[in-house]
């Protein structure tokens, strides 16, 4: 088989792969697994096994378990080397005493026209030693909102302002802007409790609750993804080459991310400037009537946050099409799952089209196996489903109402 050796897998091994994949949430799929398996003993068996500590290191936050273990089998000064600080001990000292109280946002809306007008001053200027985005083509289904990356970028405006610099250590920016999150979560939850509001227009979905002990959602690796995934994180990958800054923030291009004398920091981008200086309905007035975004946001965000990931871009100019398609059309007066299929099918044609075009992007990214029709492949869809068109009710583009039936019908706002 040109020297090609077909694997099989026990059927014990991959049910022990599906339940990982499952309750980890650090692999998207049995293959995302196997590959990050096979590249950590393939570094093992190389000339330099010490880079199979980088390619672990990738696949924090460390369960509990695992974070015993290494503590266990390696000195402090060893494991800090190649994993840093445990999160746990980041956790501990960096978020408890903002944790004490619900009222830090204060702080923030009470400087707010200082902080506005330094903003404003701001020079906004490109760093050296840049940790730059990946390019991964889209926006994750893990960014549910827009709403927690305007509060992260306000938190990263008064800090920039609050120390009259143009940079704040990254550290610092994912425990103040987690903590602004929180707060905000339990504000707008009450909120949408008191007004009944349908799940589907919660304004809350994607934002961090606290949990009963002050530890947001009662658990650290749930608060470290977040963290990773609406403020970011520097990763190092051998298949993408070099290090990247990896999160909301970057893939929007609302940040830059640098490194000095190995800390590393953030600054606003010319993007993210202007994004903080449009006016938001939810900070600092808290009013939650109104919806997570003002109009020119919603227009900021088409115009000049989308398009910089092209395939996000060709996505949701497709899916407002087919839905105003279906709507003229007159053949979804009321929806079934067999149209949210169609849907979900359109955006998955996206993909092949782009795969099609960009066949080097779609191996570097794994996307390829996602032009191929099977059940995993579909699951993905409806999940991509779900994260876009929750983003485009919040920008007022799409309404989306659940029928009867519990089927989701989408229709082109008015």
């Amino acid at each position: 088989m040109d020297g090609q050796e077909e694997f099989h897998i026990l059927p014990m091994h991959q049910r022990q792969i599906n339940d990982i994949v499952r309750v980890s949430k650090k692999f998207t799929s049995s293959r995302d697994f196997l590959k990050n398996a096979i590249e950590i003993l393939l570094a093992w068996e190389s000339k330099h096994p010490e880079d199979c500590m980088m390619l672990i290191n990738e696949l924090r936050p460390f369960s509990p378990e695992q974070a015993a273990i290494m503590d266990a089998s390696m000195k402090k000064e060893e494991r800090e080397k190649y994993f840093g600080k445990s999160d746990r001990e980041h956790h501990d000292q960096e978020h408890t005493a903002l944790a004490q109280t619900d009222y830090d946002h204060m702080k923030m809306q009470g400087n707010y026209s200082n902080t506005i007008k330094y903003i404003k001053s701001l020079k906004v200027t490109e760093p050296k030693n840049l940790i730059e985005y990946d390019g991964y083509p889209l926006l994750s289904s893990n960014y549910r909102r827009f709403l927690p990356e305007k509060l992260v970028i306000a938190t990263l405006s008064h800090l920039l302002e609050s120390k009259k610099t143009t940079r704040v250590e990254l550290k610092d920016l994912r425990v103040n802007a987690y903590d602004l999150l929180e707060e905000y979560c339990t504000m707008i939850t009450d909120y949408e409790k008191k007004e009944n509001i349908k799940r589907q227009n919660k304004m809350s979905t994607g934002l961090p609750k606290k949990g009963k002990d002050g530890d947001g959602d009662g658990n650290i690796e749930t608060v470290m993804r977040i963290k990773d995934t609406l403020i970011g994180k520097a990763r190092t990958s051998r298949v993408l080459g070099g290090r990247h800054f990896e999160g909301a923030l970057s893939a929007m291009g609302l940040v830059y991310a640098f490194e000095e004398e190995g800390k590393i920091f953030i600054s606003l981008s010319e993007t993210g400037k202007k994004f903080f200086l449009l006016d938001n309905p939810v900070f600092p007035n808290n009013d939650f009537s109104k919806g997570s975004l003002s109009e020119r946001e919603s227009k900021f965000i088409m115009e000049e946050i989308i398009p910089k990931r092209d395939l996000e871009k060709s996505i949701t100019d497709r899916v407002i099409s087919t839905i105003g398609i279906f709507e003229k059309s007159k053949k979804r007066d009321y929806w079934r799952k067999k149209d949210l299929a169609e849907l979900e099918s359109v955006i998955q044609s996206e993909y092949r089209e782009y795969v099609r075009r960009n066949p080097d992007t779609g191996k570097k990214f794994n996307l390829t196996h996602l032009a191929t029709d099977n059940a995993q492949t579909r699951a993905r869809m409806r999940q991509e489903r779900l994260a876009l068109m929750g983003r485009l009710v919040e920008m007022g583009l799409i309404e989306w109402n659940i029928n009867r039936d519990s089927v989701s019908e989408y229709y082109v706002a008015k």
